[in-house]
C-alpha cells in the first residue's frame, strides 16, 4: 500500500526542481505532515467531492493537496483523473505531482461491539498555483485585470485545451472554477474528474450521463454525443466571461466600446484588434450549433499567433517555441503536434500500478470516518446499539463533577436530550384537543401544534399507543435526529418519556408538507408557482439526505423519503422528517422487512439483496417527479384504465426527449433557460429511478446536479 512507500519531503523538493520527474506513490504519513494534518487552516479550496490543502515542506515550497471528501464515492471520477494527469506535461495544465491511495483497518466501536473498518484514503497532489481559481478574476473591462494579462489568459487556456485534444482527451467541465492561475497569472487546466479520453481514431462519443457545468455546457449535451466540439462552447463561453465579466452574447462593437478606454495608448491599435479577434473567436465558439464551431483549437490558436505576433512583449509564456504548428485546413485535432513538452512519457508501468493500487484499496465495508463539512454542526461519532425496543438507554443526565443533575435532560449515548413533562406538553395543545391536531405521524400517532410557555409553537408528534414497532420508531427517530444537526433536517427540540407516554417535540413548520402544498392546497402559494422555487426546494431536501447518507456516522438510510416527509418552515427551506423507519447502514444486516410508502418504495426492495443508501435514492427521484410534474404519486390517467405510477407516466416523455409534456400544467410556460435546466433535472430523476440500484447517482451527485439546474434557471443563455 502507498502507506510503505519512502518518499521524503527532501524527494518532493527535488521533484517541484526538476519538472521531468514521473508522478509518485506518496505516503499517507508524509501528506498529513506537511499539511499538519489536513487542519482547516490549511484549506483552499472545497469542490463537488474533494477539500484541497496547501502542503508546506520545510524548506519553504509548497504543494497542493487534494483529498476526496467522500472516499466510497466518485470512484469512476478518481480513475479518470489519475489516468488524465499521469500522462500530460505542459505548461498550461497543471502538474501532477503524485498520489496516495491508502487503506487501512481501524477498530470501530459499531453496535456495541468492536469492529475492523476499513478507512479509505484517496489523495492527488499538484504544483502549487498561488493566484487560485480563474473565476476570482472574472471582471468588466473597467476594472481588474488590464488587458495584457486577459489576453495572457486567453492563449495559455487555448494552448492548454489544444495540447489535451492533441492528446485525445476531452475535459469536458472547463469553467473559469477548473483554470488555476500561477505566480506570474500563467493559467492551467485543472480538474479531470469528467474528462473522456478517446481511442486513436475516435472523434465522438455517445455518453448516457450530461456531463460539465450549466452555462458552460454545450447544447447538444441534450443529445448526449460528446465531440471535440464540445469543450470549444465551453471554451467560447470562459473567453466571453474574460472579456466582459459576464457569460451570454454580446456584440463586438460592444465589447470593443468597453475597452477602448482601459488600453495602452502605446499599443491601442494593436491591443484593439487583439480584443476584436478574441470577440470574434467567443462568438463563433458559443454558436449552438456545433458545425458553425471553429474547427479545432489549432483554428483558434492560428488566429492568435497573427494578432499576438505584432506585440512582441507577450511574455516568453507566449512565445513560438511553444507555438503549435498549424495546418489550417487539418479538420484532425492530432495534426500539429506542439513540439515543446507534447510527447506522452512512457508511464503505462505507472498507470497500471496506480490503478492496481485503487483496485485493491476498493472498500468492502462502507463504515467510514468522514469529517463533516465547515458549516455544519458537530456530530456524535459514538456508533449507538440499535437491536430492539431496549437497545439504547435513555437516562436522567448525570451530574458533573461537582454538579448538580438537571431534572429536564435525559441522555442518549453521549448526546444530552431536552425533556419536556407530560404536563408541559398537555397545557401546550390543551390537552391534546383535537382543534390543536394538524397531522399524522404516520403509523407512529398524531402530530399537535402547540403553543410552550415562553411563546414558542412546536410541533408534538404523540404515539398513539405502546407496542413494539411503536416503540422502535421512537427509538429510531430518536437516535437520528439527536446525532443530526442540519439545516435541511427537522430539528429535535426535545422528547417526554412518561408514565407509559411517547412524545417528540419539534421546530413547527409553517408551510407544513410538500404533499399538502402540491396535492391538497387550492389555489397553491405562490411559491410553489415558481420553477426556481421548486427545485430550491428539491435542493434542499437533497443536501438534507446527502448529509445523512454521507456525513453521519454511520450513514443513515431514511426508508421513507417522500413528500409528507418533507416539510417548509416559514422561509420554504425544505427539511426532511419522519426517522421512524430510519435505519443505520450496516452492510452486514440482512433483509429487512418492507418498508416505506407505495409508489416511492425501491424495487429492489422485492429482492434478496441488502438494503443500501440507492434505495433513498429511488425515492427521491419519485419525489423529483412530482415536483416537475405535480402530479400524484399514483392517479388515474386518460389513457389508462388502471392508475398509474408517475414513474410510468414520466420517464418515457423525458427519455424521448419531451419533457413539456411532464410539466405541471398549473405553473406558467418555462422560459428558455428555465426550460433546459428542467430537462436537466428529468434526465437526473430518470436516473434516480433506475431499476437496478448500482446504477444510480449518489445523493452528492444529484445536489451538485441540482445546484447546476438552479444557477442556469437565473442565467440568460447563450445567443449566437
Amino acid at each position: 500500500m502507498d502507506r510503505h512507500s519512502t518518499t521524503t519531503q527532501s524527494d518532493l523538493e527535488h521533484m517541484l526542481c526538476d519538472e521531468k520527474v514521473e508522478p509518485k506513490a506518496l505516503p499517507l504519513s508524509l501528506l498529513e505532515d506537511i499539511t499538519n494534518r489536513f487542519s482547516e487552516e490549511r484549506e483552499i479550496g472545497r469542490g463537488g467531492f474533494a477539500v484541497v490543502y496547501k502542503g508546506v515542506l520545510k524548506n519553504g515550497a509548497a504543494i497542493a493537496v487534494k483529498r476526496l471528501s467522500k472516499t466510497y464515492m466518485y470512484e469512476k471520477e478518481f480513475h479518470r483523473e489519475v489516468e488524465c494527469l499521469i500522462k500530460v506535461n505542459h505548461k498550461n495544465v497543471v502538474r501532477f505531482i503524485g498520489y496516495c491511495v491508502d487503506s487501512q483497518g481501524r477498530a470501530e466501536s459499531y453496535n456495541g461491539k468492536f469492529v475492523m473498518a476499513d478507512v479509505l484514503q484517496r489523495l492527488l497532489c499538484f504544483e502549487y498555483l498561488p493566484h487560485g481559481t480563474l473565476d476570482k478574476y472574472i471582471t468588466d473591462a473597467s476594472t481588474g485585470l488590464d488587458w495584457r494579462k486577459r489576453y495572457k489568459i486567453i492563449n495559455g487556456v487555448c494552448e492548454g485545451l489544444h495540447y489535451l485534444h492533441q492528446n485525445r482527451i476531452l475535459h469536458l467541465d472547463l469553467k473559469p472554477q477548473n483554470i488555476l492561475l500561477d505566480g506570474n497569472m500563467l493559467p492551467k487546466i485543472a480538474d479531470f474528474g469528467l474528462a473522456k479520453c478517446f481511442d486513436e481514431k475516435q472523434s465522438r462519443a455517445f455518453t448516457t450521463k450530461i456531463w460539465g457545468t450549466m452555462g458552460y455546457l454545450a447544447p447538444e449535451s441534450g443529445s448526449r454525443e460528446v465531440t471535440y466540439r464540445f469543450d470549444l462552447y465551453s471554451l467560447g463561453v470562459i473567453i466571453i466571461e474574460i472579456l466582459t465579466g459576464k457569460r451570454g452574447y454580446e456584440a463586438v462593437e460592444d465589447i470593443l466600446q468597453s475597452w477602448s478606454n482601459r488600453l495602452d495608448e502605446s499599443q491601442r491599435d494593436i491591443q484593439l484588434e487583439q480584443v476584436r479577434v478574441c470577440s470574434e473567436i467567443g462568438i463563433e465558439c458559443i454558436e449552438s450549433n456545433p458545425a458553425k464551431r471553429p474547427v479545432s483549437v489549432q483554428h483558434i490558436i492560428a488566429r492568435l499567433h497573427e494578432t499576438r505576433s505584432v506585440d512582441g512583449s507577450i511574455e516568453d509564456a507566449m512565445t513560438r517555441s511553444s507555438r503549435p504548428q498549424v495546418e489550417a485546413d487539418s479538420d484532425d485535432p492530432h495534426r500539429g503536434a506542439l513540439k515543446e513538452s507534447s510527447e506522452i512519457s512512457p508511464v503505462s508501468k505507472l498507470v497500471d500500478e496506480v490503478m492496481s493500487v485503487v483496485a485493491s484499496a476498493t472498500p468492502s465495508d462502507q463504515l467510514r470516518q468522514i469529517s463533516p463539512p465547515r458549516g455544519l454542526g458537530e456530530t456524535n461519532t459514538e456508533h449507538l446499539s440499535f437491536t430492539g425496543p431496549s437497545s439504547f438507554l435513555l437516562d436522567r443526565a448525570m451530574p458533573a463533577a461537582g454538579g448538580r443533575a438537571r431534572p429536564d435532560e435525559l441522555r442518549l449515548g453521549s448526546n444530552m436530550v431536552k425533556h419536556f413533562t407530560l404536563d408541559t406538553l398537555r397545557a401546550a395543545t390543551e390537552g391534546f384537543d383535537d382543534d390543536r391536531r394538524v397531522g399524522s405521524g404516520g403509523s407512529f400517532g398524531s402530530v399537535y401544534r402547540g403553543t410552550l410557555r415562553d411563546g414558542r409553537e412546536v410541533a408534538i408528534k404523540r404515539a398513539k399507543s405502546w407496542n413494539r414497532d411503536i416503540e422502535m420508531a421512537f427509538n429510531s427517530e430518536l437516535i437520528a435526529l439527536a446525532r443530526a444537526n442540519h439545516d435541511n433536517i427537522m430539528c429535535l427540540l426535545g422528547c417526554c418519556v412518561e408514565s407509559g407516554e411517547r412524545v417528540l417535540v419539534y421546530e413547527f413548520m409553517i408551510n407544513g408538507t410538500l404533499h399538502d402544498q402540491l396535492h391538497e392546497r387550492s389555489p397553491m402559494a405562490a411559491t410553489m408557482l415558481s420553477w426556481p422555487s421548486r427545485l430550491t426546494i428539491a435542493l434542499g431536501a437533497a443536501r438534507g439526505i446527502e448529509y445523512m447518507h454521507v456525513y453521519a456516522s454511520p450513514p443513515i438510510i431514511h426508508r421513507d423519503i417522500k413528500p409528507a416527509n418533507i416539510l417548509l418552515n416559514h422561509l420554504w427551506t425544505a427539511k426532511i422528517a419522519d426517522f421512524g423507519l430510519s435505519t443505520l447502514l450496516d452492510p452486514a444486516q440482512g433483509k429487512p422487512q418492507q418498508w416505506g410508502t407505495v409508489g416511492y418504495i425501491d424495487p429492489e426492495y422485492n429482492q434478496p439483496r441488502h438494503m443500501t443508501d440507492k434505495s433513498d435514492m429511488y425515492s427521491f427521484g419519485v419525489v423529483l417527479l412530482e415536483l416537475l410534474s405535480g402530479r400524484r404519486v399514483v392517479q388515474q390517467y386518460p389513457d389508462s384504465m388502471t392508475p398509474k405510477n408517475v414513474v410510468d407516466f414520466a420517464v418515457p416523455h423525458i427519455l424521448a426527449d419531451d419533457v413539456m409534456r411532464v410539466l405541471d400544467p398549473r405553473l406558467p410556460t418555462p422560459t428558455s433557460h428555465e426550460a433546459e435546466a428542467l430537462a436537466y433535472v428529468g434526465y437526473l430523476a430518470a436516473d434516480c429511478v433506475e431499476a437496478i440500484g448500482r446504477t444510480r447517482p449518489s445523493m452528492t451527485e444529484v445536489v451538485d446536479a441540482l445546484e447546476r439546474a438552479l444557477a442556469a434557471c437565473s442565467t440568460t443563455p447563450a445567443s449566437p
